[in-house]
């Protein structure tokens, strides 16, 4: 495979209300959207799109990387990145060293122009008996009454699974997290994170007031994870990994044995193949993964979702609950929100058409 051209369109995608990252919170979403064609002008896309607060690089960074690794594409012939992406990617973009939200994007782009080469979905291409959904979870934030608000919404939309996040005050903490419960009802399961906000003390007390609420797994509420196994068989709530995976290599995932699951972020961990890598660590270890999203744009979460319905067929809530909190995007027709499954097929006709300062582009 030979890339013809190549394009990069940079973006600031405003938010409808300032994520709580930083001091003053983050109001936009700012990216560099990668295409690479080949003679046919078919086209794969991905998404370099650094979070501030927790990617490593910044979005300069990021964009001095990506037009460097798509020159140094431009001369190569490319091996083919079936059926094994990590081994081709390894020899590809090996002396780039690449920062996580550009072997994100960079490796998006190449397997997207691979499957449009090849007349299948991205999520077909990994998994060819993908069934072709994927479930997703919904994502509630914000305080006690906005919580309780979102999770009255989403129980009536038909999600089966939520994130509740969480920190701050224990005790009010608790309050929210039952609330929350108590509004979902027993048949929606109950996901909690934290971002590593307590020490273990205040973590220890949380997890005994919410013992009653059925929790699936709480995510990262340690500020130092080392305790975090031992916090879960002190108090029965099983935990799970996902800014801890930052300094973990797949192969020693085994050394976390007891964990429920991992939360797998590819523009924060690094690139498909890496997560991949950690899905097929996960299985064997009977560990849940789940696939979720850094406030991507769409063509971002597009790719997540093919992503997520290749990875345990689609079967496991996705972390994908983030699109409506961008008040634009590159999309013309923009994703689904408050939909408890999304339709690959249809995620990725949308995902299709895109609009660059005005430019209305289908393929």
């Amino acid at each position: 495979m030979r890339i013809a051209r190549y394009s990069t369109h940079s973006y600031m995608l405003p938010l409808k209300k300032p994520l709580p990252i930083g001091e003053e919170g983050l109001d936009a979403r700012r990216g560099l959207i990668v295409e690479y064609f080949d003679e046919a002008n078919r086209v794969g896309r991905g998404d370099i799109a650094p979070l501030p607060g927790f990617s490593s690089e910044d979005i300069s960074l990021a964009c001095e990387q990506a037009s460097l690794t798509s020159y140094h594409l431009m001369k190569r012939e490319l091996p083919d990145l079936t059926p094994d992406p990590g081994s081709a990617f390894s020899g590809l973009l090996k002396e780039l060293d690449l920062q996580p939200s550009v072997r994100f994007g960079i490796e998006s782009a190449l397997l997207g122009l691979t499957a449009a080469q090849r007349g299948v979905s991205l999520t077909r291409l990994i998994n060819p008996e993908s069934w072709g959904k994927a479930s997703i979870c919904g994502l509630i934030t914000g305080d006690h009454d906005e919580a309780v608000a979102r999770a009255e919404r989403l129980r009536s939309e038909g999600f089966r699974a939520v994130k509740l996040k969480v920190g701050g005050k224990v005790d009010k903490a608790i309050e929210k997290a039952k609330a929350v419960r108590a509004t979902l009802g027993d048949d929606v399961a109950l996901r909690l994170d934290a971002n590593a906000a307590w020490h273990y003390r205040d973590a220890l007390a949380f997890c005994k007031g919410v013992l009653d609420c059925g929790i699936e797994y709480f995510e990262e509420p340690l500020s130092e994870p080392a305790g975090l196994l031992e916090l879960s068989h002190a108090t029965g709530v099983p935990m799970a990994l996902d800014e801890t995976l930052l300094n973990l290599y797949p192969d020693v995932l085994a050394s976390w044995k007891g964990i429920k699951a991992i939360v797998l972020k590819p523009t924060i961990i690094g690139g498909i193949a890496r997560t991949l890598h950690f899905a097929r660590e996960a299985e064997e270890l009977g560990v849940t993964s789940v696939i979720s999203a850094s406030y991507e744009s769409g063509i971002g979460l597009s790719c997540l979702a093919n992503l997520a319905a290749a990875i345990g067929n689609g079967e496991i809530p996705a972390g994908l609950d983030t699109y409506d909190r961008l008040a634009a995007d590159v999309l013309v027709e923009t994703l689904p929100t408050g939909q408890p499954e999304w339709d690959i097929a249809e995620i990725n006709r949308r995902a299709a058409v895109v609009n660059y300062s005005g430019r209305r582009l289908e393929t």
